[in-house]
């Protein structure tokens, strides 16, 4: 995607809400476990962004909306069932018609 001037195409947002320590060490173990698993985020690193505590959703979708005016957003989810009706709800409520930012919500169970 670099060379198509699609460098920022995908973006992860990893947030590690477990309370506690959130020193320097976790985030170089994650780095290592994600190293050392050889998977396609290793190539992609600059485009994780790795955050601690529970996201403020509402943010990140006007942050992502407002920087993405006009684009389709993909939102791929896995996880309780809550949450997911929440992002999914997020996704309708972001869509804006009149700037053609449309958020695509897709879920997966397993």
């Amino acid at each position: 995607m670099n060379e198509n001037n699609r460098g920022d195409f995908v973006q992860f947002r990893i947030y590690l809400t477990r309370p506690g320590n959130t020193s320097d060490k976790i985030s170089e173990h994650i780095a290592y476990a994600i190293a050392e698993d050889g998977s396609p985020i290793v190539q992609m690193q600059d485009a994780a962004v790795l955050q601690y505590g529970r996201p403020k959703w509402i943010t990140v979708f006007e942050s992502i909306s407002s920087n993405h005016l006009g684009e389709d957003i993909g939102v791929f989810f896995c996880g309780p069932k809550q949450l997911s009706s929440s992002l999914h709800r997020l996704c309708n409520q972001f869509t804006n018609i009149a700037t053609g930012t449309r958020f695509f919500y897709n879920k997966e169970n397993f």
